[in-house]
């Protein structure tokens, strides 16, 4: 099982700017959004 932080930095981000992001506060620029769809398509 991957931890947040994995996921960050896999997808170019901080933990916190992820966890942030998944809470709903703050949305992902239109590159890391990009990121995490290729990331989420390969897992």
């Amino acid at each position: 099982m991957l931890k947040r932080e994995d996921v960050a930095r896999q997808i170019g981000i901080s933990r916190p700017q992820l966890a942030n992001a998944m809470q709903g506060r703050f949305g992902l620029s239109r590159e890391v959004a990009a990121n995490l769809r290729e990331w989420l398509e390969a897992a």
